[in-house]
């Protein structure tokens, strides 16, 4: 069996309201934290087995994800990069974490 290069990347972003002290990727996985994701999303199968400490809150699909970040009041979101960046326009006050390696 052969392999090639991977032909599509798909980011992961961790958004955090504006005033969060959260500065990196590495400062989710805390206790206490709570980190919103899609239902079955991708991002949901991945967070629950690697997050050890942080809670996750799942919203009924991934385009509810800001929306439920907003309206419940966790500490962090999680999802596809493309799409929280355009919600932290849409809804302003938020900002994504740096890069993810996820």
């Amino acid at each position: 069996m052969e392999y090639t290069a991977p032909y599509v990347v798909i980011e992961g972003a961790y958004p955090v309201r504006n005033g969060s002290p959260l500065q990196r990727n590495e400062d989710v996985d805390r206790p206490g934290t709570r980190v919103v994701v899609g239902r079955g999303s991708a991002y949901d199968l991945y967070l629950t087995r690697e997050l050890k400490a942080a809670t996750l809150v799942r919203a009924q699909t991934s385009p509810a994800v800001t929306d439920d970040f907003l309206a419940q009041n966790p500490e962090v979101a999680a999802g596809v990069k493309q799409q929280l960046e355009a919600d932290a326009k849409r809804v302003g006050g938020v900002r994504l974490l740096p890069a993810a390696s996820w």
